[in-house]
């Protein structure tokens, strides 16, 4: 018996699976079949890509069985791309001709894997990056044009209008600027303040919106003039984690490279601009070149390993911590370093990089997972770039100059690990106190116990697309924070009538650290009275934002679900009322003429596909997190259910049923949440396994018969992952509970047979 890929820390659930058969389903590979009538097909989007119009082919196209007619398929790429290629990376856009989507997405990017000879560099890189920032989803994809196999491709999400709705919670029509620029030989998409003449920008930036020169003239003014006030102008935690990243993998064909490109910069609807990372296929070092010169009295000049242009393994394992610091044509990262707070943040975040991904040999063993899902299409594959041996090789060796990702990590873990900044003495928090269902706009107080901090702040939000307000944190007995001096601090704050967001922060001299540790993506969570309802006979009861086997609608089709549940004692007419996932738009979705019973359940597919019945919504819930709104006849929100990143076939339900607060829990489909009996996916594979004792209070114990078990989690009721610890003997997995408070938890098996959910109770 073995645990493969086990990661038991305090994170928020990562899983993305949308629906049956997702588009980005890491652990399945889409299929796409592209047809052209024209038998020159190559030739023609050769000569569109040399046009430069962004003009396409129509064809048509099946994806996963499901047909979309009149599809513009074009070749996309820069140094990925090239006539002379047996594959280039396409673009397919569904809504060519027609208003029509896959899973909610319209456009399809497919990289050819080119740059990268393990071919997993993409698709893992965006995987770690979700955990700390919005990102795109990845996956694979095999592509048939005109009936033969064309090939494999990584498959990543578009960063468009839709991204910025579904991820990023802002207006669709926001600046949004993609920073890849047409010169990469004078600084690139530096973020350098160019002067106040929009054309002297145009040629680093490629402008996604209708407008918005003036807000970039307005950001890298402010980054080089008045940094004091840059948290104005920039999501400052986004882009610290984004520094982090790059540095800490080897990321350089980014910002933090030579020509500081691949990423896009996306305003907000509090006036701040989002860097948002992407193009990931030439991380963990299958880029080298960092734009430091390697001799010379500038930046850079004289440091070991400055110069990567031909560089060796040594030089990328021992990449400055800081490179660049000196460097003002790289204004966001000399921000960050210059920053006395702002720099060990980045350190902070480094480090939960390194620790959570590398240290504990997850990247290598995702690494090898990945290999094991696209291994025989990468084998079948006609146009493939590498060899066979090459493709297996590059996780472990070098292949084709291309430094092995464990060859590379193993050895930058080592270094990083024994780096000054990342021994320092960090603060501690711990016993987190909060109110617990306080009133509705009233203030509130939290208080955490801190050691060895001189600084320590908090920080809170009302609602995802606000931005965090952070305030000082005392133990001057006068915060209720107990007595002077105690090791507690204690701030205040408002909460609103639904959820209020909060995360703390504290370092010393020398060090800084954040609770929770992926902040601000993870956060804790105070939810007010009202957050029940604010009349109490309908309530969103349960929500289901990753289907794919727990109940079908009419068309034997696995679509997301809304419950409702009537708690009076009389039926109550829906008549009037809306549904909707969209602050701006609350009459989003209308119900038809409709009764829900007394003491009844009503389910709505949110599937955006209201041909196929009544009860079919017309927008679909988003598994990454967002929040659903009950809206009554007078166009009030009555009820309001906000969730967090969603885990396949684990439904988000009010404990107790009907009044409770959510919980994650095996789905309840039409029945009383408390029920377990009918929790679909609950001890599914019991047979297999014994799991004891339940209630739990020191270690729980799972024996089986022999079947693998691939990968162990255990939720708190938050959605969150726990802290609990794993440990196996011949024939029995421990973990260890001791640490957890009493409550509900969740444990989610993966084994070779599939998933398997049940609820435990912590005394």
């Amino acid at each position: 018996m073995k645990i493969k890929n086990t990661v038991l820390v305090f994170l928020l659930i990562s899983f993305f699976s949308l629906s049956a058969q997702d588009l980005y389903d890491i652990n399945n590979i889409t299929v796409i079949e592209l047809t052209f009538e024209q038998s020159n097909w190559d030739a023609l989007m050769d000569s569109y890509y040399a046009a430069g119009n962004d003009e396409r082919l129509l064809g048509s196209a099946v994806i996963n069985g499901e047909p979309f007619d009149s599809v513009g398929v074009k070749y996309k790429g820069n140094s990925t791309y090239s006539s002379n290629n047996a594959k280039n990376p396409l673009n397919i856009s569904l809504d060519y001709m027609i208003d029509q989507n896959y899973d909610g997405f319209e456009t399809l990017k497919l990289s050819n894997g080119k740059k990268d000879p393990s071919f997993v560099r993409e698709v893992l890189s965006y995987e770690i990056v979700r955990k700390y920032m919005k990102a795109p989803l990845s996956n694979y994809a095999k592509v048939y044009i005109n009936g033969n196999y064309y090939g494999l491709f990584s498959s990543s999400e578009a960063i468009n209008k839709d991204f910025m709705d579904d991820r990023l919670f802002v207006d669709t029509d926001n600046t949004r600027f993609k920073c890849n620029p047409s010169n990469t030989n004078n600084g690139g998409s530096s973020l350098e303040y160019q002067g106040a003449d929009s054309s002297s920008y145009y040629q680093y930036y490629e402008l996604k919106s209708d407008a918005g020169w003036q807000d970039m003239i307005e950001f890298t003014y402010a980054l080089k003039y008045t940094p004091e006030n840059i948290e104005q102008y920039i999501d400052i935690d986004h882009a610290i984690w984004m520094l982090a990243f790059n540095n800490v993998t080897v990321n350089l064909d980014s910002y933090t490279g030579a020509f500081r490109q691949n990423y896009y910069m996306i305003k907000d609807d509090n006036d701040r601009f989002i860097p948002v990372i992407w193009d990931l296929n030439e991380s963990l070092g299958a880029f080298e070149s960092t734009g430091e010169a390697s001799t010379g009295s500038g930046p850079g000049g004289n440091r070991p390993g400055a110069d990567f242009g031909g560089s060796t393994t040594t030089s990328l394992d021992e990449m400055d911590l800081f490179l660049h610091e000196d460097d003002a044509s790289y204004p966001l990262l000399q921000l960050v370093f210059d920053n006395d707070r702002y720099r060990k943040m980045y350190v902070a975040h480094c480090k939960t990089i390194l620790e959570e991904n590398f240290a504990n040999g997850w990247y290598a063993a995702k690494a090898d997972s990945l290999q094991d899902i696209i291994y025989d299409e990468v084998v079948a594959d006609p146009n493939a770039y590498y060899s066979t041996y090459q493709f297996t090789g590059n996780i472990n060796s070098t292949q084709d100059g291309v430094t092995g990702i464990t060859q590379l990590m193993s050895s930058r873990i080592s270094y990083l690990q024994g780096l000054t900044e990342f021994n320092y003495s960090t603060p501690a928090i711990s016993d987190i106190t909060a109110p617990e269902a306080p009133e509705p706009f009233t203030e509130v107080t939290v208080t955490a116990a801190v050691t060895n901090a001189t600084y320590v702040q908090v920080a809170y939000r009302h609602s995802k697309d606000e931005a965090f307000t952070k305030v000082e944190m005392y133990d001057d007995g006068e915060h209720a924070d107990g007595v002077a001096g105690d090791g507690v601090y204690g701030a205040s704050f408002e909460v609103d009538e639904s959820n209020t967001h909060y995360y703390f922060y504290a370092d010393n001299a020398n060090a800084g650290i954040f609770s929770p540790l992926r902040a601000e993506k993870e956060y804790y969570k105070i939810s007010a009275e009202a957050a029940v309802a604010i009349d109490d006979d309908v309530v969103i009861n349960e929500l289901l934002a990753s289907n794919t086997e727990t109940a079908s609608d009419e068309m034997d089709e696995f679509d997301d679900w809304v419950e409702l549940y009537n708690n009076s004692s009389s039926d109550v007419s829906l008549k009037g009322y809306y549904l909707s996932d969209d602050d701006e738009d609350i009459m989003q979705w209308a119900f038809p003429d409709t009764v829900i019973k007394a003491k009844d359940y009503l389910i709505i597919w949110a599937d955006k596909d209201e041909e196929q019945g009544a009860m079919h919504a017309g927008f679909k819930l988003s598994a990454s997190g967002e929040s659903v709104h009950l809206i009554n006849a007078n166009l009030e929100i009555v009820n309001t259910a906000e969730f967090s990143e969603q885990t396949t076939d684990v439904s988000f339900a009010r404990n107790p049923n009907g009044t409770g607060d959510f919980y994650l829990q095996g789905p309840t489909f039409g029945f009383n949440n408390e029920d377990t009996q009918y929790q679909a996916g609950i001890e599914d594979v019991g047979a297999d396994f014994q799991i004891y004792p339940n209630p739990v209070q020191n270690t729980l114990y799972i024996k089986t018969s022999g079947e693998l078990i691939k990968n162990i989690e255990v939720y708190n009721t938050l959605g969150q992952r726990s802290n609990a610890a794993v440990s196996e003997t011949s024939d029995m997995i421990n973990i260890d509970m001791s640490p957890l408070k009493a409550g509900i938890y969740l444990l989610v098996l993966e084994t070779e047979s599939g998933m398997a959910r049940y609820t435990l109770l912590k005394e």
